[in-house]
């Protein structure tokens, strides 16, 4: 395979949410890119695969077991490969490695909007937020209690007392107003609830877990209240919920939406063909600007091989997955690696059926209540006893629901992604600590009749409401436990100039990411990237010309009221913008 052109600006390595966004971004501006990726697919570790696609990921991915236990052999051993009964629907899967909310209202759907990507990927608005309670009594059943995120869900909820009522009113309002209460932003989130604004503990965990999507009771009061702003700022931009949903899995095909744009603005893609080596040039010239490289070319800082493909290619920059760039710069791993608190837990099920979610609903006065395509439900930390292992969630598991509706599944099946910190203990493996919470929601599926079968598939052992014990619970039809390791961005080579490692999971300027906040770390991790090619005079200049467009758009900003003159409109300037607007948009600017 032959190329036909063998120098780039930038080349990055593997196709990950961070890395499509900064391609697309440096395509934008007028970057040459060169974006390759081992893999056959988009995505890298955010992708969404298909069904074959994902078994053929877990032969090799490390601390990673799938099985399909709805297709056990009669002996009761089970199989790792693809039933033909699944096999058939390959295409109508699209599963998330890292399954993520949009925010209503953030980074990521700011750049979505400005990127245009926005204009062919679709969303669904999350339906519900509940949180698991446990039993009340010894012979009670667990139930889900509907988190409040607005004014109406308030007002609707007839399990909350007036009085609570009132307390979380005052509360929400304080936050969406940015009120400072006086309160100590280290002191713990549930602790801060029940002692300054006096709300019951059933309350204050809904809004802790289900709002504030804490993971665990110690969470700073702080970050909480940041995280229920941003939760407030979302709610009633689209509906009635702060997140949005994204169909045919998410943040894969986000991921790959942007890869299109860049393309479209001229980068070159190989999949499927590892880096076999990168290494500094020998003429190693010195850093250039964007100017500078169109006056005179470069041959290139960085020189790398790719497999099958015959020239050498030069970049100036090169910019990809940790794991990516010490594998093409044959880096031993680092003796030094990431916290395994960073790291996260992670499992997926698909099942036949729903949960029985319609109990906690608030239904419309004369509408049905059907299972809902997409809902978040929080088991907070201790409403589960120990797995038959001894283990119990340390931390909040997050599960998130997808339907059909979101193009995740075939109709009659419901894909369950159930996450959680992995904590400071590393040997606590994804089946140990997610264990519990599954056979939790298998004791609580098998009260919902099924919505499909295929040939092959076990019969059910147990009819609904008569299950007690997980044996008797139904089975997956898929399951697969996962450990995400975390990687940082340090290189051990230290020849480091113009080369940049991208960490994993993202991080933003406030907290790490975790399901909620993934999609806009990832974003405001590409800026950064973005800025450290442009260079800090270049984001200065975009900032100033982002303040004039500000002005000249913003009503308030018009003094010309009252008789008093209106002032002379400041010319917005061109460069370069991480996103800004193409040469049609800036035309109209300089026309208004």
């Amino acid at each position: 395979m032959s190329l036909e052109q063998t120098h780039y600006s930038v080349v990055l390595l593997g196709t990950g949410l961070t890395e499509a966004i900064l391609a697309a971004a440096l395509s934008k501006a007028g970057h040459s890119v060169l974006h390759a990726d081992p893999a056959p697919f988009y995505g890298d570790r955010w992708a969404s695969l298909s069904l074959r696609e994902l078994a053929t990921w877990a032969q090799t991915a490390p601390d990673t077991q799938l099985a399909f236990p709805a297709f056990s052999e009669a002996d009761g051993g089970e199989t790792s490969d693809v039933p033909a009964a699944l096999a058939k629907l390959d295409r109508h899967y699209a599963l998330s490695l890292t399954p993520a909310l949009l925010p209503a209202a953030g980074a990521a759907l700011d750049i979505l909007v400005r990127s245009r990507v926005a204009s062919y990927a679709t969303f669904r608005l999350l339906e519900r937020t509940l949180i698991f309670e446990a039993p009340a009594g010894q012979d009670a059943p667990p139930t889900f209690r509907s988190v409040p995120c607005s004014k109406e869900d308030i007002f609707r909820d007839r399990s909350l007392p007036l009085a609570d009522k009132r307390r979380v009113m005052k509360l929400l309002m304080g936050v969406a107003a940015a009120e400072n209460d006086g309160h100590d932003p280290d002191e713990p989130f549930l602790a801060y609830l029940q002692s300054k604004h006096g709300i019951s503990a059933p309350i204050a965990r809904a809004l802790a877990f289900g709002v504030s999507l804490c993971s665990s009771p110690e969470d700073a009061t702080g970050m909480a209240l940041e995280r229920a702003a941003a939760h407030l700022k979302g709610t009633g931009k689209y509906g009635n919920s702060a997140y949005l949903v994204g169909q045919y899995g998410g943040a894969g095909e986000l991921a790959q939406s942007y890869c299109r744009v860049a393309a479209v603005h001229g980068a070159t893609y190989i999949l499927g063909r590892p880096v076999e080596s990168l290494k500094l040039s020998e003429e190693n010239p010195g850093s250039r600007s964007a100017e500078a490289a169109q006056e005179a070319p470069s041959t290139g800082r960085w020189k790398l091989r790719i497999a099958d493909i015959e020239e050498e290619i030069s970049a100036d920059w090169v910019v990809g997955s940790s794991e990516l760039m010490q594998q093409a710069l044959h880096e031993a791993p680092q003796a030094e690696q990431p916290s395994a608190a960073q790291d996260v837990l992670r499992c997926l099920l698909v099942l036949d059926r729903s949960l029985p979610l319609t109990a906690a609903a608030v239904p419309a006065e004369g509408q049905p209540v059907t299972p809902p395509d997409t809902a978040l439900v929080v088991f907070p930390p201790g409403v589960l006893s120990s797995g038959s292992d001894g283990a119990v969630p340390a931390q909040a598991v997050s599960v998130l629901i997808m339907g059909e509706g979101t193009f995740s599944c075939p109709k009659g099946q419901y894909v369950y992604y159930l996450s959680t910190p992995a904590g400071a203990e590393g040997s606590t493996t994804a089946e140990q600590a997610l264990g519990p919470v599954v056979d939790a929601l298998l004791r609580l599926a098998a009260q919902v009749a099924p919505e499909w079968r295929a040939e092959g598939a076990a019969e059910p052992s147990a009819r609904p409401a008569e299950v007690t014990e997980p044996a008797q619970a139904p089975r997956p039809l898929l399951q697969l436990f996962h450990r995400q390791r975390a990687t940082h961005s340090r290189l051990s080579s230290g020849a480091a100039e113009h080369l940049l490692a991208v960490p994993f999971p993202p991080s933003s300027s406030s907290h790490a990411a975790s399901l909620a906040t993934a999609l806009d770390a990832a974003t405001q991790q590409a800026e950064e990237l973005f800025w450290s090619i442009e260079g800090e005079e270049a984001r200065a200049q975009s900032a100033e010309r982002a303040e004039r467009r500000r002005r000249r758009r913003d009503p308030a900003e018009y003094v010309g009221r009252a008789g008093a003159e209106p002032r002379q409109e400041e010319e917005i300037g061109t460069g370069v913008d991480f996103f800004g607007p193409d040469e049609a948009e800036a035309a109209e600017e300089e026309q208004e």
